[in-house]
């Protein structure tokens, strides 16, 4: 059985400003799981031994891939073998921040109840809205109100809170027992055989035998691209960057949110008209405390052209999205796109670490031509595929 955990659009096009994946199914082939009672956590591995041969595969160790692992392991317990490969070495501070809306939270709580707590003890309620033109000249502030906020709570039992991206995945990351997640490693391609699926990854490691495949791997997705043969998404002519940064002159302060735009203008509209910038506070541990903002800039791609930076909204690298950390390339296009805006916002981009950049395009999908069954099944006696 291949599974397709797959973003349909990313976080800032939400009203609520909080992400969400969509769940594309396909049954490659058709397995039974007993489901377990027990909610006792699996057992913890030597994170040393690697599994060749695992009952669920999660391809991506992002927010999604750990959030399915967590769940997969908190319902079955041990009667099931997890694991997440992950492609990059470990787990840097990166991203920028997440703003857990009620669904969010029904689903961490939904997980497991502690872990919900983790995150709103972490995460901060943000106050006030800070609107700027793109000279700097503040338009007008608003306050969320308290009112809003209680009836939230009096419904739901929850607030909206915002959490750093990289936070949140480390929370998910020390929710599962040690070595579920495998570092560096790269899937190319699957196969499916008598047993299920056949992983295979690049230089030569080791395949993996998994009897479900979870594809969480992103916008460029191997596993979509095989599980289901839709092309790639599509670019919506706009480029985002973002970065953790620690407070300074020039931020707001509490915990209050400035944006840049022109008037009129939304900044998360599925395509940019023109440019636009935010800086906000998030969520962090004890350990990233001291990078607890983050700046986000986004910029339709007449300006980043404009601009003379080359963007290619088809590279799939880690360094074309990362940008070329020696060379300070991410940081250096976004500085060139966003020369003219307020000196205040820029000297904080300018004085970011480089290494924490993240420099990308907005990419959506179109689902409607998409039609999956979730009781398709595929008779191996007959080799037929029937719908029921």
């Amino acid at each position: 059985m291949a599974v397709m955990l797959q973003p349909t659009r990313a976080s800032f096009l939400s009203k609520q400003k909080s992400e969400c994946c969509s769940l594309d199914v396909r049954l490659c082939k058709r397995r039974t799981f007993k489901r377990s009672r027990s909610m006792t956590a699996p057992v913890r591995t030597n994170a040393k031994a690697r599994a060749t041969e695992v009952d669920v595969a999660i391809i991506g160790g992002g927010p999604g891939g750990l959030a399915a692992a967590a769940a997969v392991t908190s319902a079955f317990g041990n009667t099931l073998r997890v694991q997440v490969y992950e492609s990059q070495k470990s787990y840097q501070p990166q991203g920028s921040v997440i703003a857990l809306a009620v669904n969010c939270q029904n689903a961490l709580e939904a997980i497991h109840p502690s872990l919900l707590s983790r995150f709103t003890k972490q995460g901060i309620l943000i106050h006030e809205q800070i609107h700027c033109d793109i000279t700097g000249k503040v338009v007008r502030a608003t306050e969320n109100s308290d009112q809003a906020i209680s009836e939230l709570e009096q419904k739901y039992r929850k607030r909206p809170v915002a959490i750093g991206w990289h936070e949140c995945r480390q929370l998910l990351f020390d929710q599962l027992p040690p070595g579920t997640v495998e570092f560096d490693k790269q899937m190319t391609h699957y196969e499916e055989d008598d047993k299920g699926i056949v992983l295979h990854f690049d230089r030569g490691q080791p395949a993996v035998h998994a009897k479900v495949l979870v594809g969480a791997d992103g916008y460029f997705s191997k596993v979509r691209a095989q599980c289901l043969d839709d092309g790639p998404p599509t670019f919506n002519e706009s480029v985002l960057w973002r970065a953790r940064v620690g407070w300074q002159e020039g931020m707001p302060g509490g915990n209050s949110v400035v944006k840049y735009t022109l008037p009129g203008m939304h900044m998360w509209s599925p395509a940019a008209e023109s440019r636009g910038a935010l800086v906000m506070p998030m969520g962090t541990m004890e350990s990233t405390r001291d990078k607890g903002w983050t700046w986000i800039l986004m910029a339709p791609m007449a300006d980043v052209e404009k601009a003379g930076v080359h963007f290619d909204p088809n590279a799939r690298t880690a360094k074309a999205i990362q940008g070329d950390t020696a060379s300070r390339s991410a940081l250096e296009n976004a500085l060139k796109v966003f020369r003219d805006f307020p000196p205040a916002l820029m000297n904080i981009v300018r004085t970011t670490d480089p290494s924490t950049v993240t420099q990308h395009g907005l990419y959506m999908r179109d689902l409607s031509h998409i039609h999956i069954d979730a009781k398709q099944t595929h008779s191996e006696a007959s080799g037929t595929t029937h719908h029921t």
